[in-house]
């Protein structure tokens, strides 16, 4: 399709193929669910300024409690 695309004479054929191109894609399913991770984390009760984020904690920030 994409050869047929670049040999296209008119814009109109072009936006077809174009359109046909997108639709193919999406089946070829461009999304794949791998699964949610998960990173278990202890610290310290006397830590303060831990930040969290989705793939766990972050350790700047960080101070113990006075």
């Amino acid at each position: 399709m994409r050869e047929e695309w670049l040999d296209a004479s008119d814009l109109a054929t072009q936006k077809k193929l174009a359109a046909e191109i997108q639709e193919q894609a999406f089946i070829d399913a461009p999304y794949y669910p791998l699964g949610i991770n998960f990173t278990p984390t202890a610290f310290r009760s006397d830590l303060t300024g831990v930040l969290t984020a989705s793939g766990g904690p972050l350790f700047w920030n960080v101070r113990r409690q006075a």
